[in-house]
């Protein structure tokens, strides 16, 4: 017998035995590491919104306690200043709304598609 035909009955066992077959199962694609990016947008999109308006709401407290600190009419410039701060909240949380939104999305499409590859191979 020559070392080709060893070598090809060789392999062909090793195919059939229940070690390659272990091995070939935990090839599968995986979903986990979609799950994760599930998570981290959900979280995302949730939090972001709380955090701003969290961040408006003393933002807004800052302003009217600079309104109400001096005698007479309060300065426009520091009223603006403090009005500035509340809209960058409000635009941070809207950025990290968005973003989360944008990574749930693909998370969820890419864990439908590795859904689908994991039956296609069973």
């Amino acid at each position: 017998m020559n070392c080709v035909a060893t070598l090809r009955s060789e392999v062909g066992s090793l195919h059939r035995s229940p070690r390659f077959q272990v091995l070939r199962v935990s090839v599968k694609p995986s979903r986990t590491k979609y799950t994760t990016g599930i998570v981290i947008g959900s979280l995302l999109l949730v939090v972001s919104p709380v955090v701003a308006c969290f961040l408006y709401l003393s933002g807004m407290q800052h302003a009217y306690d600079t309104l109400g600190s001096g005698p007479g009419i309060a300065e426009p410039s520091r009223l603006s200043s403090d009005i500035s701060a509340v809209l960058y909240a409000c635009a941070g949380g809207l950025v990290g709304s968005v973003i989360g939104l944008i990574i749930l999305i693909v998370s969820i499409v890419l864990f439908v598609r590795a859904g689908r590859r994991i039956e296609r191979i069973e």
